[in-house]
Formats: structure tokens, sequence, C-alpha cells
């Protein structure tokens, strides 16, 4: 069941990072510049942000976990 939470807080920071990511690029008006009116661009790189976000959140709970578990 822990697991399962787990997985769902990786998931949410990665919805979130890739979120806020979007709306600094969109409100400095980079979102245009940067993919060039491109939507695959786009979506290739806001599929990479959230794999990538998630891999790494996933990694860093395990490393507090095990931590935690040596105490």
């Amino acid at each position: 069941m822990k697991n399962k939470k787990q997985h769902l807080n990786s998931f949410l920071f990665a919805v979130g990072v890739s979120g806020i990511d979007y709306m600094i690029k969109n409100s400095n008006g980079n979102f245009e510049k940067l993919f060039q009116g491109n939507i695959s661009k786009a979506i290739i790189y806001y599929v990479l942000l959230f794999i990538v976000t998630f891999v790494l959140c996933e990694i860093v709970f395990e490393k507090i976990k095990k931590m935690n578990n040596r105490k």
C-alpha cells in the first residue's frame, strides 16, 4: 500500500513540475519561440520531462526510505 502511495506522490510531483514549466514558458512567450508552432516537439518535450521527473522522484524516495530504515 505504501508503494502505491509513493507512486502517486511521484506522479503528482511530475505533473506539477510539467505544469509549472508550461506556465512559465507560456507567460514569458518562450513557448512559441522554443517549439516554433510544432506541437509534436512540445509533446515530446513534456513527455520526456514528465518521465525524467517521475523516475528521479522515485529514486529519491527510495534513497530516503533506505536512510530512514537504517536508523
